[in-house]
């Protein structure tokens, strides 16, 4: 690929971001995302061959770039005791993530507003993404470890925490929510009433 390739992709996926994160998926214009990334529509199609291949390169390269971000950092919280200061660690991780880029955090959020949605549905099977992936070891760890108040059958666990902590962003971040420092307190407060309801003691 030419350098003047790499500076046409580079520009396109910047205002794809610019895009999305204003509009949403279906109110996004293909026309709008190339004259502001100034590049032809035939570039555009011999890069991606339509408007959804783009938001799906957009939400992939987001969620890599934020697990990296975490992954570069989890050794900051290397002292945390218990699932849920693992989870207020790793969350906080990913309120800095949006801080510092906040284009991937309006793609996140406005993505978030697809679901029930046709769109929304497709791009979570093309991502491939399992929302209780590395969590459920860690739950049954808990559990084990007695981190976890008995009286929950392990099903009912397996359920509804790995639910409870991956919809966190939406009880957190709220409907049109841009103040991250102010999240940050609302995140705190939001694993302050899992371990209560849920930590052995």
């Amino acid at each position: 690929m030419s350098p003047k390739s790499r500076i046409d992709e580079a520009a396109l996926l910047a205002s794809a971001l610019e895009e999305f994160g204003r509009h949403g998926y279906e109110d996004a214009s293909v026309n709008a995302i190339i004259d502001r990334a100034g590049i032809s529509k035939g570039s555009f199609y011999y890069r991606f061959s339509t408007k959804y291949e783009l938001y799906v390169h957009l939400l992939r390269t987001g969620v890599r770039r934020k697990w990296e971000f975490i992954g570069e950092r989890l050794d900051a919280g290397a002292g945390a005791t218990n699932l849920f200061d693992e989870f207020l660690f790793q969350a906080d991780l990913g309120v800095q993530f949006a801080l510092e880029h906040p284009e991937y955090h309006r793609l996140s959020m406005m993505f978030s507003r697809e679901k029930g949605t046709r769109v929304y549905e497709e791009a979570l099977r093309d991502l491939g993404q399992d929302d209780s992936a590395g969590l459920l070891p860690r739950l049954r760890a808990a559990v084990a470890g007695g981190e976890i108040r008995t009286g929950f059958s392990d099903e009912f666990l397996e359920r509804v925490v790995p639910r409870l902590f991956m919809l966190f962003d939406q009880i957190v971040f709220g409907e049109q929510e841009w103040d991250l420092e102010r999240s940050r307190e609302r995140l705190r407060e939001y694993v302050e009433l899992l371990r209560h309801g849920l930590a052995a003691g």
